[in-house]
């Protein structure tokens, strides 16, 4: 691989484990970082540090002149100002990919999200499924990860820490259906182990962790590894008829009740073949969820 990996978005769970996992393989890295944000563990573990926005196409322009490939795990989802919601994860990933191929880039692993193939209410589907076919029509050679709920996002939810959340969580009265819940880390090593196996060429896979759980059997394990705590139930109607204010008012709390009326409705699953074909392609431990918690315990 010629020139160093720029990973995108190097400050977010997944793009610190894959710049790790790279740079104890001996392989250089790039993290494209935003001037304001917390990099200093980057540069301590030995990555280059470039400084730039997805908004900012002269910027990703530099990031990746001399870069051999790119893993990005960039977006905004969730940010506070409406329009970024869908911004930086279409157009911002619209940008970057423009960057890569503009540079001769040799390999691009993009972090998209399960079921992004799907029409669904939360603007996150469409935002990355556009960028996905930015991607292909690209020409670069790629590779697509549709990861589930990451843990760390169930994780920070259930203890009602998410940024839309007051400290206590808030969940329905019905309990959801199943969700295929993944470490950050797993999907880390997927993306950096992408890079160097030729199935994974113009393809996509779907992640999901070793077992699927309901938020109440989440709940039930966070309880037993940390202790009882306290939860707001909520009828399920309720929720959905708060989205008419919410999209006013705050956006990324409107999002996060579309995808608690996706959880309800569908769950957030991985197929089963789709995930014994993705663990034949990159073989190796997942987290499961209770490893995960207490793993957390002692970080």
């Amino acid at each position: 691989m010629a020139g160093p990996v720029l990973v995108a978005g190097g400050t977010s769970p997944v793009g610190h484990h894959a710049a790790e996992m790279l740079l104890r393989r001996g392989v250089p890295v790039r993290a494209l970082v935003r001037p304001s944000s917390r990099h200093g563990a980057l540069k301590e573990m030995g990555a280059e540090l470039a400084f730039g926005d997805l908004l900012d196409p002269a910027s990703l322009g530099r990031a990746c002149r001399g870069t051999g490939a790119v893993v990005t795990a960039a977006g905004r989802h969730f940010s506070r100002g409406g329009d970024t919601l869908l911004r930086a994860d279409e157009e911002g990933n619209r940008n970057l990919v423009e960057a890569a191929r503009e540079a001769g880039v040799g390999h691009y692993v993009f972090v998209s999200v399960l079921w992004a193939d799907r029409d669904l209410p939360p603007v996150l589907f469409a935002a990355k499924r556009r960028a996905e076919e930015h991607l292909r029509s690209s020409g670069l050679p790629h590779t697509i990860l549709r990861p589930s709920i990451f843990m760390e996002s169930l994780l920070e939810f259930l203890q009602g820490e998410h940024s839309t959340q007051r400290g206590v969580p808030v969940l329905p009265t019905r309990d959801t259906r199943p969700l295929s819940a993944i470490a950050c880390r797993d999907i880390a090593r997927v993306a950096v182990e992408a890079l160097r196996r030729p199935e994974a060429r113009n393809a996509t896979f779907e992640l999901g962790g070793p077992e699927d759980l309901t938020f109440n059997q989440a709940l039930r394990t966070l309880e037993r590894v940390r202790g009882r705590r306290r939860v707001i139930r909520v009828p399920p109607g309720l929720i959905g008829a708060s989205k008419p204010i919410l999209r006013l008012v705050n956006p990324s709390l409107w999002e996060l009740v579309l995808f608690m009326e996706v959880y309800l409705r569908e769950g957030f699953a991985c197929s089963p073949a789709e995930s014994r074909r993705t663990r034949e392609a990159f073989p190796g431990p997942l987290m499961g969820w209770e490893e995960f918690l207490r793993a957390s315990v002692q970080a």
